[in-house]
């Protein structure tokens, strides 16, 4: 289950990335970045219910958050406050969830949770790991099944 599932949120942050933020992404080998580069990040997560239950988070750097940001509202970063910012993360990461678990079964009921902006996950909280760069920064996305 998990192979499909990573499958299906990296499927999905590629057409959510291209077709919401006009970022185009690339696939990058693991393992996970610098370690001293995660206190740029900003995460959020969503929980979800089903035939089988789990979390996915998703790590974007905030210099490129606030590009998406822009992208999305069109509007210049100074006119945008930090709600903004956040809620561009968590849109995001709502907008891959839903694709993802439509995309592993869309015929199976699956409950989506609230995202919400939550400190990274340990190494002990997740199964997998994506990494995917742009031409600004890298974005990572972690799973954790239950």
């Amino acid at each position: 289950m998990m192979t499909q599932m990573m499958t299906q949120v990296t499927n999905s942050i590629f057409e959510v990335m291209e077709t919401m933020f006009f970022l185009t992404l690339e696939k990058q080998k693991q393992p996970v970045p610098d370690p001293m580069a995660l206190d740029r990040i900003k995460t959020a997560a969503i929980t979800f219910s089903g035939e089988f239950s789990g979390t996915i988070f998703l790590g974007i750097p905030e210099p490129l958050l606030r590009t998406m940001t822009e992208n999305l509202m069109g509007e210049d970063i100074e006119t945008l406050t930090p709600d903004h910012v956040d809620g561009t993360l968590k849109e995001a990461l709502n907008m891959i969830a839903g694709s993802t678990l439509t995309r592993v079964d869309d015929k199976a009921y699956m409950g989506l949770g609230i995202p919400e902006v939550v400190s990274p996950p340990a190494p002990d909280d997740i199964d997998d790991t994506v990494i995917l760069s742009t031409s600004q920064d890298l974005l990572v996305a972690h799973v954790k099944l239950n």
